[in-house]
């Protein structure tokens, strides 16, 4: 992790240690560079990564024929239920820091508009077609624009989701809390960014230069849940 940038390389361990990656069929919904697709590229037998952006896509193409990938392949799509359903099946999903956008149109993406199709229509289509979801989204309290207009997280978000993925028709959903393997350092840089209020929306100075010198994202601090079909 670099300043105020996810922690990839924790979240893949993360992932890595509730998900068995080899040998199997990997599917990437809002890709973004590919950082799944390359790390595991010597692990899975196939990865399709997905993201909106052509210019990020093309330069994840060029990569991976750099590194003569063949397993590896980028498509630039519209993540919507219709494109989920055309896919062949897969045996694991990744749908990560994409959900909250859609609940809450935010301007993240240009295909992303209000009422063009039911967003838990995507967990429904991705129980169709993956054996296993590796899921998260962001939360109401993490001091972006878009927070305020996500639905009611009750009782709590990560109940929330939990009984969002089962009504999906996941039928074993395991929560990794968040902060799971933080070390005591990292725990104690979030609480006093916590403190000096980066977590409020709009954010004050004291926060915003909190999240950058202790180095903390609150996208680093959302659950992850790893739900299966069976």
């Amino acid at each position: 992790g670099t300043r105020s940038k996810r922690k990839v390389e924790a979240r893949h361990r993360l992932i890595g240690g509730n998900v068995d990656f080899s040998g199997k069929r990997l599917l990437d919904l809002g890709c973004s560079g590919g950082y799944f697709g390359f790390a595991l590229s010597d692990t899975v037998s196939s990865y399709l990564g997905v993201d909106a952006d052509e210019a990020v896509i093309e330069r994840n193409r060029n990569a991976a024929r750099q590194r003569s990938l063949v397993n590896l392949e980028f498509r630039r799509a519209a993540i919507i239920p219709s494109f989920i359903h055309g896919l062949a099946p897969v045996d694991v999903a990744l749908f990560l820091s994409v959900f909250h956008h859609i609940l809450a149109t935010s301007n993240a993406y240009d295909w992303n508009r209000p009422g063009e199709f039911d967003p838990f229509d995507l967990l429904h289509a991705l129980r169709e077609r993956a054996g296993v979801l590796v899921f998260e989204t962001g939360y109401p309290d993490e001091g972006f624009e878009w927070c305020e207009r996500l639905p009611p997280m009750t009782p709590t978000p990560r109940a929330w989701v939990v009984r969002a993925l089962r009504e999906a028709g996941f039928r074993h959903v395991e929560v990794i809390p968040a902060g799971t393997g933080r070390s005591f350092t990292e725990g104690l840089r979030r609480r006093v960014a916590l403190a000096l209020g980066y977590a409020r929306h709009p954010r004050p100075l004291a926060g915003r230069i909190a999240a950058r010198v202790l180095q903390v994202d609150s996208r680093d601090n959302r659950d992850l849940f790893i739900a299966r079909k069976n």
